[in-house]
């Protein structure tokens, strides 16, 4: 999974999990999986309420169905916004950072490698392991800088 921030410079960098080790992917993919169950919670929780507000407050009550459905509306889908938005300001982000620290980071999003569709020469010298040098691309991107979470 490709992942984009900011560095402490406020320069958009781009990395990919598969550069981190298996622990560390697994924890930014869980961070990324926990924002749909937080945001369609929160949609359901606006909706609810502004369901009640709208068949309950005897101005709003009186209104065409139309304006009402229009006015819900808005709210959901503003709800859903700001939930997005709440989900990665309330921990999200701080958490991704810290666990990219020491990752290394590319300035365009195309240069980063996917370890995990390369195809990787298995070393029988070396017990079987992933030889670095011979693989399936003919270029080797040279990382901008290794990410730092302290700013």
């Amino acid at each position: 999974m490709f992942v984009s921030l900011k560095d402490k410079e406020g320069k958009t960098v781009h990395t990919h999990t598969s550069l981190l080790n298996e622990d560390q992917a697994q924890r930014v993919e869980k961070i990324h999986r926990g924002e749909g169950p937080f945001v369609n919670g929160f949609t359901f929780l606006s909706f609810y309420l502004s369901m009640e507000a709208v068949n309950r407050v005897q101005k709003l009550k009186t209104m065409k169905f139309a304006q009402r459905a229009a006015i819900l509306g808005g709210i959901v889908i503003t709800g859903r916004f700001l939930a997005q938005a709440a989900y990665w300001r309330l921990g999200g982000t701080s958490q991704v950072r810290s666990l990219l620290d020491g990752a290394p980071v590319y300035e365009q999003k195309y240069d980063v490698p996917e370890l995990d569709k390369l195809y990787f020469f298995l070393d029988d010298d070396n017990n079987y392991e992933p030889s670095l040098w011979h693989h399936a691309t003919t270029k080797i991107n040279k990382p901008y800088k290794l990410f730092r979470a302290q700013d």
